[in-house]
């Protein structure tokens, strides 16, 4: 089909979309990969201080326990391993963009189409807002007036006016 006009492209753009849509897997392996160490990180510092609060399940150190529990050591116990979940997720959720980035299959140019088409229609929106504003009138004479200006006869009347 690349030797037929008008598919000259066909084959390097379905190429690089199999490669971008199969780095998927490989960029969402490697960021649950590195949010699982960052998870089991948290996990560990949260035993080693634990630990050192506790032996055979009873308080060592009633001070060292007031002390964690009044600074506020219990939130930043379990804020690490929550940050890393978040972390994680958002990380799986960009796996798109990221294989995007690798290896570009045309689906950031088809994003900034559909963002500028979005803005036209915004801006015809706000055209039509204010012609309801002001009771259209403004808009009417101005279509009037390009309307007349177009037709054969309209420009029969322009002449006439202009000669008069």
């Amino acid at each position: 089909m690349a030797l037929v006009p008008g598919f000259e492209s066909s084959l390097y753009n379905w190429v690089s979309k199999f490669i971008n849509i199969n780095l998927y897997t490989f960029v969402a392996y490697t960021i649950i990969n590195i949010g699982q160490q960052l998870i089991a990180s948290g996990y560990m510092m949260e035993i080693e201080r634990y630990d050192t609060l506790l032996t055979n399940g009873t308080v060592t150190n009633l001070d060292a326990l007031l002390v964690y529990v009044t600074n506020s050591g219990m939130i930043y116990n379990q804020l690490f391993t929550c940050v890393a979940y978040i972390v994680t997720g958002i990380g799986v959720l960009m796996t798109p963009t990221i294989a995007d980035t690798i290896v570009s299959a045309g689906g950031a140019g088809a994003m900034t189409k559909m963002k500028s088409a979005i803005g036209k229609m915004a801006g015809s929106a706000k055209t039509a807002v204010l012609a309801v504003k002001t009771g259209g009138a403004s808009v009417a004479a101005t279509a009037a007036k390009s309307a007349a200006a177009g037709s054969a006869s309209g420009r029969v009347q322009q002449a006439m006016k202009n000669g008069k």
